[in-house]
């Protein structure tokens, strides 16, 4: 029996004038060739927001739900949210050095990558802030030190 066509576009007729509705929605089901895409692009500094925008993908809440109960996937993320570190990192000189682009637009997008970055590589990235405090208590007399500690007890006492 051959299949008729439907007069409503969302149904296919197929076989025995079954009516099977088509799929809607976006995709749903966590498998590796979505996930090795979505990856790659993240990796390459798209966000996932942007990658989640093209049809044929998942929507962000299920990569978000998939990170939640795929612990693999959640570590491959995270890499790959590194790597995009980098790759805006090198992206910041093209954008710097393209002349033909706004000097102000530029300016925003290289001062957003710098920022991202900081904060998610602030090791490599972040600013690096000195703690270091240096004070030889062992060059003070006994008296001294007696003297300096009464001076820190009553500091912390008044605040």
């Amino acid at each position: 029996m051959t299949a008729k066509k439907s007069k409503t576009p969302d149904k296919v007729m197929s076989g025995a004038d079954i009516i099977v509705p088509k799929p809607m929605g976006r995709p749903e089901v966590y498998t590796e060739e979505f996930v090795e895409e979505i990856l790659d692009r993240l990796s390459c500094g798209e966000s996932l927001k942007y990658v989640c925008a093209s049809d044929h993908l998942p929507a962000s809440r299920t990569v978000w739900r998939w990170m939640r109960t795929h612990p693999d996937f959640r570590q491959k993320y995270e890499r790959a949210k590194d790597e995009a570190c980098e790759a805006m990192a090198e992206e910041m000189f093209d954008m710097a050095e393209d002349e033909d682009r706004d000097v102000q637009r530029s300016r925003l997008m290289v001062d957003t990558r710098k920022w991202y970055i900081s904060k998610i590589k602030a090791k490599k990235y972040g600013d690096k802030i000195d703690t270091t405090i240096t004070h030889k208590f062992s060059e003070l007399t006994d008296i001294e030190l007696d003297i300096r500690i009464k001076e820190l007890e009553n500091e912390s006492t008044k605040h």
